[in-house]
């Protein structure tokens, strides 16, 4: 497939981009782990987060920083236990 111009060029390295952070996010991350649900909820409540009066668009933003932060946490963890 060949992109017609640099619009479509950058489309498409967004879209990689933003793939390749869903599939490290499934990777990295258990859904069902309590740990993961507690820390989401509590970097919520750091920030002022009320989950039923922002908008979706604000609460996927906090949700993705927690999520960032969440695996910043845990790899500083992995590093200082090795």
């Amino acid at each position: 497939m060949q992109l017609v111009n640099q619009q479509s060029s950058r489309v498409a390295k967004t879209a990689r981009r933003i793939v390749l952070m869903f599939q490290f996010y499934k990777q990295n991350i258990d859904l069902k782990d309590e740990a993961f649900l507690t820390f989401v909820s509590e970097y919520l409540k750091r920030k002022n987060v009320n989950a039923d009066k922002v908008s979706y668009h604000e609460l996927y933003v906090q949700v993705r920083s927690a999520i960032q932060e969440y695996l910043r946490v845990g790899d500083s963890t992995l590093r200082n236990d090795g």
